[in-house]
């Protein structure tokens, strides 16, 4: 049996270092893994699997976990911290509950009663006569009216 050999040129780690090694015909070239060592191309790869991997799925708790916490209660409806305000439109914010709070006109008005106190729904400009409608602490509602104004 003939064997024969060849020459292969191997660059080593030192920039310009060429060393030359004889090997076997039909024996394999070492693989990337061994010739670059753990820290070459394929520990790069899995690095960047294992961190796309771990980002993707803290991203997937984040989003999971968002709706949850807007969920919870922040402490401004009832008697959580303590603010007494009633939305109206759910734009307007209305803090002075003593005062009589006027739209321009009679019209459908939603009310979220944030406070401890009924919020009273008046058919006059002025919160005058007996209210048409009330809100109870706590809820929302939409009613047809003109003012309004907590009660006492």
């Amino acid at each position: 049996m003939h064997t024969e050999t060849r020459e292969e040129t191997v660059f080593e780690a030192t920039p310009g270092s060429v060393k030359t090694r004889n090997r076997e015909p039909g024996t394999m070239l070492p693989s990337t893994r061994e010739s670059l060592g753990w820290g070459g191309r394929y520990h790069h790869r899995m690095t960047f699997v294992m961190r796309s991997a771990i980002s993707s799925l803290a991203i997937a708790v984040v989003s999971l976990g968002a709706p949850v916490a807007s969920a919870l209660p922040t402490g401004s409806f009832g008697a959580g911290d303590g603010r007494q305000v009633v939305i109206v439109d759910g734009t307007l914010e209305l803090s002075d509950l003593d005062s009589c709070w006027a739209s321009g006109f009679p019209r459908d008005i939603r009310f979220e009663n944030r406070s401890s106190r009924d919020f009273l729904v008046f058919a006059s400009k002025d919160c005058s006569g007996d209210p048409v409608a009330t809100v109870a602490a706590g809820t929302s509602a939409t009613y047809y009216g003109w003012s309004a104004v907590a009660a006492r």
